[in-house]
This record gives C-alpha cells, structure tokens and sequence, in this order.
C-alpha cells in the first residue's frame, strides 16, 4: 500500500499527518521545524512514503533539500493552490493544514514548485545581498549629499575628464565629466536633484539641465561657446508644469546696464582669488604669434582656463 504525509511548517513548529492510499490518518505529531525533527519523525513510521509534501514558505527549500538528502520523496506545493484546497476546512488549525496536504497530495490536488538547486540559491543570495548593499551605500551618499546641499553643495561639469582636478581646485565641491553623463547619475551626485543650474552652454544641454532640476529650480543660460544661433526654448506648459524657471544673461549687456553690479561680482571674484578659495588656470602667450595657436586649441576644445597674451613693445 502507498502512504503519504503533509508537513505543515511554521518557524517553530512542524505537523505531521501520515496517511494511506484510501485516506485514513494513520500517524498524527508535532515536532520542531528542524531537518533532523522531521526525518526522525517520519523515520519512527517505519514504511516506505510515496509523496511527503509540504507547502512553499521561507523555509520550505532548506527542508526539500535535506529530505531529499536522506531518501524522502518530498515535493513542493504552490501555496495558492494549497490554500484554495484547504479553504473548505472549518476549522483552520496547524494540525488540520498538516492533514489537508496529506490529502492533497495523496489526491494529486497539486501544483509542484520548482526548487533550485543550492549552488544557484547560493549565488542568488550573494547578488540580491550585494545589489542590497549598493542600494544602501547609495542612499546614503545620496542623503549625505542631500544634507550638504542645504549648506550649499556645488556640482560642476566640465567637456573632458583631464579638467576634472583643474574645476575642483578653482572650488567646485563635485565635478563631472559632461562626456556620457545622464540625469539620473547627475541627480545622485547632487543628492536627488538641483536647485540652481548655471549653464554657460546656452541651450547645448538644456534637456539636461530640465531633467536634473527640482521642482522650483531655476536655470540661468549665458554664453554660446558654439556660435551660431541658439536653440528654441521648451513649451510654456512643460515649464509650468515641471514648476522650473529659465533666466538668461549676457555679461557684456551687465556690464553695459549696471556697471556697478558687475563690479561688485568680480572684486568679490578677485578676493576668493586672493584668499585661495578660487584658483583659475592663467596660461601667458607670450606675443601676438602665439595668440593664433591659442584660438585653434581653444576652438577645438582642448584648451584649459584662461588665455593672457603678453604683447611686448
């Protein structure tokens, strides 16, 4: 005759019901929910078991793989299944679950999980633990950032990587390269978002700039190293709607309308220069024959900071 059994498992505890092929409870225990508990329990039957099933949970792989380790046909039920057969029961109790699988399984009333082998539950834990890991460490960059940003945390981009190191030396506290940057990276280096974007590219890496600001940031557009005519400003609505303000200047016209204004910002410039705060790469041509190679370098984007060209008499 064949003979089965359902274990019904808590952190604690395991039932057990052990019954025939005509469905009648032959053995009925509680033990603990250990592997050795359970092998031993089934073992004090002394006969031979066609299916021992036992309903998918958080300790249901660790159980199928030591009774299968020791000889026990165990299977794994899909728990939405098992509930739907035990819905009938009146009285829901660990005893009367262990019960109903048994018959479920005595039945075939069943859908079997699969379970993976140890070796992929091993790599599977190490990657889902590690991928906790990095999310951890990179909120909380992201909230340390967040709190310096209320103290005025600056982020800076510059064309290429080798202006890295200049940038942080003139005072910028984060700087990235503009080659390959995104949004999302952008925003988790300024600790989830922008307040305040200064673009001196016009309108080069204005989606760039809407992406990475919050929601009543502004962005304040000047100068157009590219030449040429800039391109058109976003919709009104997108601007309402993203509650995100665009200001533009021109220095020359500043210097032109409020001449005091734009002197009061470069001596407050030339003192952080005189206290080290900022330290601006000053290159010195000397004479007009070098002033033609300096424009071709700096038209082709590999020039660094400022160009001065001494002219002798």
């Amino acid at each position: 005759m064949d003979y089965f059994a359902g274990l019904d498992v808590s952190l604690e505890t395991a039932n057990i019901c052990i019954v025939d092929a005509d469905g009648d409870i032959l053995s009925e225990k509680k033990v603990e929910a250990e592997p050795a508990a359970i092998i031993a329990g089934l073992k004090q039957f002394g006969q031979a078991f066609k299916r021992i099933g036992l309903e998918a949970g958080p300790t249901s792989s660790w159980l199928y793989s030591e009774l299968h380790r020791s000889g026990y046909p165990a299977i794994c039920l899909e728990c939405r299944h098992v509930k739907a057969g035990l819905s009938a029961m009146r009285n829901k109790t660990d005893r009367n679950d262990a019960r109903g699988i048994a018959q479920l399984v005595r039945l075939g009333w069943f859908r079997q999980v699969h379970v993976k082998s140890e070796e992929a539950q091993r790599v599977r834990m190490l990657l889902v633990n590690r991928q906790q890991l990095l999310t951890k460490a990179l909120d909380l960059e992201n909230s340390v950032r967040g709190s310096l940003k209320v103290f005025g945390l600056r982020v800076g981009t510059v064309g290429r990587p080798d202006k890295v190191d200049d940038a942080l030396a003139a005072g910028w506290d984060v700087v990235l390269p503009r080659t390959g940057l995104d949004a999302e990276k952008l925003r988790g280096e300024a600790g989830g978002g922008v307040g305040v974007v200064l673009d001196p590219l016009g309108t080069a890496m204005l989606e760039l700039d809407l992406a990475v600001t919050d929601p009543g940031g502004r962005i304040a557009l000047f100068g157009n190293p590219g030449g040429g005519t800039p391109g058109p400003l976003p919709p009104l609505g997108r601007l309402i709607g993203g509650n995100v303000g665009i200001a533009g200047f021109s220095i020359s016209k500043l210097v032109a309308a409020a001449p005091d204004r734009a002197a009061a910002a470069l001596a407050r410039v030339l003192g952080l220069v005189a206290e080290g705060r900022l330290a601006p790469q000053v290159t010195v041509v000397d004479g007009l024959a070098g002033a033609a190679e300096v424009h071709d370098l700096l038209a082709a984007g590999r020039g660094a900071g400022k160009y001065v060209v001494a002219v002798r008499r």
